[in-house]
């Protein structure tokens, strides 16, 4: 990475990067990718940005509820939440193709498997 400690630590700095690409959050400090804000306005720019939050942040309901009602496919990077029922239903309502990522048990639930191919039928092959 081209830009130094400092710059990739500036809260002004990381949130206009993530705000045009939400990619940008991997460049970010440890401390930038564990911060909510942050991490939202990423995710609001593209959903697969979570695959570098903290695992905190992956691990936060509410936080990953709102970003995978957005885009399903941010459920790939939600980190123990793939077997919450909520999460993955509301991932599933936006993107039948999000059950490739739900957790095992969730794959097997009829009522998930329903509500992912009504959104699209592709959603059997997994």
């Amino acid at each position: 990475c081209w830009a130094s400690e400092k710059v990739r630590a500036d809260r002004e700095v990381v949130s206009l990067a993530v705000e045009r690409c939400g990619g940008a959050l991997a460049y970010a400090s440890e401390q930038l990718r564990g911060d909510e804000r942050v991490v939202r306005v990423a995710a609001r720019q593209d959903a697969m940005a979570l695959e570098y939050a903290s695992w905190e942040l992956r691990n936060d309901h509410e936080l990953v509820l709102d970003i995978v009602e957005r885009d399903g496919r941010g459920l790939k990077f939600a980190a123990d939440l793939r077997d919450n029922d909520e999460i993955v239903n509301a991932a599933v309502r936006e993107t039948g193709q999000a059950l490739a990522d739900a957790s095992a048990r969730l794959r097997q639930d009829k009522k998930v498997v329903l509500r992912a191919v009504r959104e699209d039928g592709r959603a059997l092959l997994f």
